[in-house]
């Protein structure tokens, strides 16, 4: 069984596409209030790891413990486009809620806690806009603001600040931090190594060689 201080376990994971293992004998465990980054080159699974992670997909080999709630963040800003930028975040914190207090719509939630941690990303749009209207650096940051609002123990984030400039870079990583504070694990997987040292606790690193942690 999972550690009850840990969130997530692997054990002796492997990941196979065709005839190539992008990696194996991966051994992992994320306590709480941790924030694991992940490093290495386009194509070696950074992204599949994640989506194992969240149960989206499977791993080869090994096994899978996972004792949490996630939110996640993907590189693709994957939202409703047709549906405005509060109703995007609240989607995403309906389990937050009982059934009947959705009754009546989305409208019944409340907003606020919405509100704050828009400012906190510098977003300056409507609440109201259409997510299909904004730019991916817009988008992005909905994304980002989903996933606080969940209030989950895990947050899973693929490349989640690709699209900003660099103060809202380190702005939007450093709210993804501040939550570890609070008990919640955040893994998150970024090509930019400098930012990776600033916030993570320790860095996965999974490359042709195999896989090797960094404190």
């Amino acid at each position: 069984m999972i550690h009850s201080a840990s969130l997530l376990k692997i054990q002796a994971g492997g990941l196979k596409r065709g005839e190539r293992w992008l990696f194996r004998d991966l051994n992992l465990e994320i306590p709480k209030g941790h924030f694991l980054g992940v490093q290495g080159p386009s194509g070696i699974g950074k992204t599949s790891l994640l989506e194992i992670m969240a149960r989206t997909s499977i791993l080869t080999e090994g096994r899978l413990e996972r004792s949490s709630s996630i939110a996640w963040i993907d590189q693709h800003s994957s939202l409703t486009a047709n549906l405005s930028v509060e109703e995007n975040i609240l989607l995403g914190g309906l389990h937050r809620r009982r059934w009947f207090q959705t009754l009546f719509g989305l409208s019944s939630l409340k907003t606020d806690e919405i509100s704050e941690i828009l400012k906190s990303l510098d977003l300056q749009v409507s609440p109201h806009s259409k997510v299909g209207l904004l730019s991916g650096g817009e988008r992005q940051r909905v994304s980002i603001a989903r996933a606080l609002f969940q209030n989950a123990d895990l947050l899973l984030a693929d490349e989640p600040v690709s699209m900003l400039p660099d103060t809202l870079q380190t702005k939007s990583l450093q709210l993804l931090k501040d939550r570890t504070v609070e008990g919640t694990s955040v893994i998150c997987a970024l090509h930019n190594e400098q930012l990776l040292k600033m916030y993570a606790d320790q860095i996965l690193v999974i490359d042709q060689s195999g896989w090797r942690l960094i404190s």
